[in-house]
């Protein structure tokens, strides 16, 4: 055989039938690999050395499967990505201990994904910054009163230590080698004008065939669409 054995337990994060990951390792920092467009669970083909050299300098690595993992990619979005991993993350902290903290590997669309995760987690830090401000003042004002009430609870937020984007890519660019390409813009343009924006608009043959929705289609093939965050065109200002 030619891959490696690999030893970890599975554990399901969410409630879909895709959230599941596999960790390997009992320290209680981890690497979380999150794999891009076509794969998931053991695709990335150093992850058993990645894994074993983790191990040596006391981390555990989680390997992610998405909604998206596989042929999903085309009838998801980097939003529910991003919630999915929050979910998965929030897991370990919670129900499996994994207290130290995490850094997230993501591979190819992967690199994607963490981005927008990352960009998720600073908004949601930021309001959370500006609740807790508002309560603060609240509870000033309350106590000022007479009337001290207890202010909101925070969610559990668990520590990112660090992010690695390993090969992103312009899938943009990609897809401006295919001659398709045009064509199927101009058909998922008139679908999500027409409010089919979640309806399938072709099946990816550059990749596996896998179904594809309009609304994911233009996220892949416009300039600044919700994919295209490492085309060579774009200026600094718009990364």
């Amino acid at each position: 055989c030619v891959f490696s054995l690999m030893e970890g337990k599975l554990i399901r994060y969410a409630p879909a039938a895709a959230n599941v990951a596999f960790v390997s390792g009992r320290h209680k920092r981890y690497v979380a690999l999150i794999a891009g467009m076509t794969e998931g669970l053991l695709s990335l083909p150093y992850a058993p050395h990645l894994t074993s050299a983790l191990d040596k300098k006391g981390w555990s690595t989680v390997q992610v499967q998405l909604s998206s993992s596989y042929t999903g990619y085309g009838i998801s979005n980097l939003d529910q990505d991003a919630a999915e991993l929050d979910s998965l993350l929030t897991c370990l902290l919670s129900e499996h201990g994994y207290d130290q903290g995490g850094v997230l590997l993501g591979h190819s669309t992967g690199a994607n994904i963490v981005t927008r995760y990352m960009q998720q987690r600073r908004r949601k830090q930021k309001q959370k910054q500006a609740g807790s401000t508002e309560a603060v003042a609240a509870a000033g004002a309350g106590a000022a009163a007479g009337s001290l009430q207890p202010g909101p609870v925070l969610p559990l937020c668990p520590q990112v230590l660090g992010t690695v984007l390993h090969a992103p890519v312009s899938d943009r660019e990609m897809l401006a080698m295919w001659d398709g390409t045009a064509a199927l813009q101009e058909r998922a343009k008139a679908m999500l004008a027409g409010g089919q924006g979640e309806e399938i608009c072709c099946r990816f043959w550059p990749a596996d065939g896998a179904p594809v929705t309009a609304r994911r289609f233009l996220a892949w093939a416009n300039r600044l669409g919700d994919d295209d965050m490492y085309s060579s065109d774009l200026s600094d200002a718009e990364l």
